[in-house]
């Protein structure tokens, strides 16, 4: 009862409004379709137009300066961005206009080799807001190359598994494959390599309540080894620098040497 009651509410807002719009956006098709600086000269509801007023997509023009986003502006002027929308939407503050997105630069810099170049050298991406896309031709030819290889023989590996589908084993050999790049047989042969230890503090897997991490190289993606959970979250506390272990190596030598001296050479 309490829903039909709420549908049968909401029926007559809606009704109401479209009623008592006198511009008739809800029969202008072409207006829901069209850019947002056309929705605001087709006085379209402010509900629709905030919901499509991102800070990355919607362009301002505050006293005859253009800025290409909100938080662009809000760096420039210190308004708050909810407030740059308003005086944005409202009849008071002429001097705050949304207009559409205008290129006003003919370079670019490749968010992957952080090179610039001119504006020919990108693709074409219609949903981004300069159109482009943001890697180079070459470095996104490159990484599609790369992207595909690894996809492709991972999943060749997995659709050609000796687990049955389903088993934990299976679901175990897809997780060491999509994030480790290795199968659960190279697993279990660098396990028994280990003599089913921890490769740093020498604990069994059998006193461990889960299975060893893959330790590998952030960089390279290589694989260093199988650690616990203490000792492959301790080197990513340390982010593997060798010089800052050795500091806590020597910390901790000189901490302990003081605690166990006995209360007669502390001078207690």
């Amino acid at each position: 009862m309490k829903t039909q009651l709420k549908y049968f509410l909401y029926l007559c807002i809606v009704s109401n409004f479209m009623v008592g719009n006198s511009n008739d956006t809800f029969s202008q098709p072409k207006a829901h379709e069209s850019s947002l600086h056309d929705k605001i000269t087709n006085h379209e509801p402010r509900a629709l137009i905030f919901k499509g007023m991102g800070y990355k997509r919607t362009s301002v023009e505050i006293d005859g300066a253009f800025y290409e986003s909100i938080s662009c502006a809000k760096r420039a002027t210190g308004h708050d961005r909810r407030a740059i929308k308003k005086r944005c939407l409202s009849d008071k503050f002429s001097n705050y206009k949304i207009v559409p997105f205008r290129v006003n630069y003919t370079e670019k810099r490749c968010v992957k080799c952080k090179k610039v170049y001119p504006l020919s050298e990108f693709y074409i991406n219609k949903p981004s807001k300069d159109g482009l896309r943001s890697q180079c031709k070459v470095c996104d030819l490159r990484g599609g190359r790369e992207h595909y290889a690894k996809t492709y023989i991972k999943k060749r590996q997995i659709k050609y598994s000796d687990y049955e589908v389903g088993t934990k084993e299976y679901n175990r050999n897809i997780a060491l494959l999509c994030m480790y790049n290795i199968s659960l047989k190279e697993y279990n042969d660098l396990l028994h390599q280990q003599n089913y230890k921890c490769k740093i503090c020498g604990i069994p897997q059998k006193e461990l309540d889960k299975n060893l991490c893959v330790d590998h190289d952030h960089e390279t993606g290589e694989i260093r080894g199988l650690l616990c959970r203490c000792c492959n979250s301790g080197l990513g506390h340390f982010r593997d620098n060798t010089q800052t272990l050795q500091n806590a190596i020597e910390y901790l030598k000189t901490n302990l040497s003081k605690s166990n001296r006995s209360p007669s050479q502390q001078g207690v």
